[in-house]
């Protein structure tokens, strides 16, 4: 699909203050939490958080600007995120699956999430309706 030039004005990640409170900040939330293990509820929380603030941000970008990646990253990092609390402090089993299996699982697929639709796609699903 065609890039939108209006979905681009009106993307957050273009904003490069928006963008690193949106995902810079619970990005490096999450790389934190690595330094933090002496505290697991800490860190867990941490990574939770991250992926979850990360998450509801491409949501939000994705209603804004209808971009791709935003649209597939959002929601699953989401979910992720609430997998990762629950996990974290130990409200559900995982089949032997770690905290760690399942934050290093939900960072790399986030990662191939915005990658890999915008390839195929292209940056910004067509304009939306005026109304």
């Amino acid at each position: 699909m065609r890039e939108n030039g209006n979905g681009s004005v009106r993307d957050y990640a273009r904003q490069p203050l928006r963008a690193i409170l949106l995902w810079g900040l619970p990005v490096t939330m999450i790389v934190a939490a690595n330094f933090l293990m002496t505290w697991p509820r800490l860190a867990f929380g941490m990574v939770a958080v991250g992926f979850g603030w990360a998450g509801l941000s491409c949501v939000a970008n994705a209603l804004q600007c209808n971009r791709v990646h935003c649209w597939f990253a959002g929601p699953f990092m989401v979910v992720m995120s609430i997998v990762l609390l629950l996990r974290g402090y130990g409200y559900i089993e995982t089949g032997g699956l770690s905290f760690s299996d399942i934050a290093n699982f939900t960072g790399v697929t986030a990662i191939v999430l915005w990658l890999v639709p915008e390839r195929i796609l292209g940056k910004y699903f067509g304009v939306k309706g005026t109304g």
